[in-house]
C-alpha cells in the first residue's frame, strides 16, 4: 500500500522539524502552509494526530526563539 498525500505531508513535516535549528522559521512556516493543503484534503485520524504533535514541536521552537517559557 502506498502513501496518500497527507501521509507524505507528515513525513515532510518530520524532516522540517528535524531541521528546526538549521532552517529559518519563515521557510518552515511557508512549507507548512503548503503541506497543510494535503492535510486538509486527505488526512485521517492518524495523520491528524501526528500533524498535531509536529505542530507542537514547531510552536515550542518558535517560543524558544522568542524567549518564552513553554509548558
Amino acid at each position: 500500500r502506498g502513501y496518500n498525500r497527507a501521509q507524505a505531508a507528515v513525513i515532510e513535516l518530520c524532516v522540517l522539524v528535524s531541521r528546526l535549528n538549521r532552517l529559518s522559521i519563515e521557510k518552515i512556516e511557508a512549507e507548512m502552509a503548503y503541506l497543510q493543503i494535503a492535510i486538509d484534503k486527505t488526512a485521517g485520524e492518524q495523520e491528524l494526530e501526528a500533524w498535531t504533535w509536529l505542530l507542537e514541536a514547531v510552536e515550542n521552537h518558535k517560543a524558544l526563539l522568542a524567549g518564552e517559557n513553554i509548558a
